[in-house]
């Protein structure tokens, strides 16, 4: 049972940590430029891996749902945040790490993201994808954190940190991660920021890289 546990825990980490980067990295340069994300976009090779790391994580999570970590009471909202955040991972990684795989250019994976997301149904998608996909990344941080102090006592060490300061920072890290992706979607939803400057109009052609750099 406590193998089970781990492997939850691993299978969690394994596909929201790239998840949650790709988010902050690709899709927030789009709130920059249209440059800025296509100079973001991982290669086919890296979109390749992306997608094997979800699936791998994904299907590691599912498979040891009976034994995740945690009080019985948290059990449905826990198995809701994990169903919801995979439905939003999946879609994202249909629209982006999908086309870039199978050697679509990142122009045309941009070009998806910006004719699809400002329908209803896909923004309204987003925002709660988003939502759950923040709730279930904490979740598995705070599992993550549980198994590591359960090691420690184990092993006779005390934990120099108080019990209640990191969950804390993992909840306020997880509420600063939903607004900042929701910022970095809503420029493909509503074509603008909901904070700050808006990006600089798409031209024709994507601006060449500079080959001094």
């Amino acid at each position: 049972m406590k193998h089970a546990r781990g492997l939850h825990v691993v299978g969690g980490l394994l596909w929201t940590l790239p998840v949650a980067a790709s988010l902050l990295w690709t899709l927030r340069g789009a709130a920059s430029s249209r440059d800025a994300f296509l100079a973001r976009a991982p290669s086919a090779g890296g979109a390749g891996a992306l997608l094997l790391t979800l699936l791998l994580g994904a299907g590691l999570q599912v498979a040891t749902l009976r034994e995740a970590p945690g009080a019985a009471e948290q059990r449905p909202l826990q198995r809701l945040a994990l169903l919801l955040a995979l439905a939003f991972a999946a879609g994202y990684a249909t629209l982006l790490w999908w086309p870039l795989a199978r050697g679509a250019a990142p122009l045309d994976a941009y070009q998806a993201l910006r004719q699809t997301l400002p329908h209803t149904l896909p923004a309204i998608g987003v925002g709660l994808g988003l939502a759950f996909f923040a709730l279930h990344l904490e979740l598995t941080l705070r599992a993550a954190w549980a198994a590591r102090q359960d090691r420690a006592a184990r092993h006779g060490r005390r934990e120099r940190r108080d019990g209640r300061v990191l969950p804390a920072l993992l909840t306020l890290g997880a509420v600063a991660f939903f607004f900042v992706a929701l910022d970095a979607a809503a420029f493909f939803v509503l074509g603008e920021r909901l904070v700050g400057a808006p990006p600089p109009p798409d031209t024709l052609f994507p601006t060449p890289p500079d080959p001094s750099s």
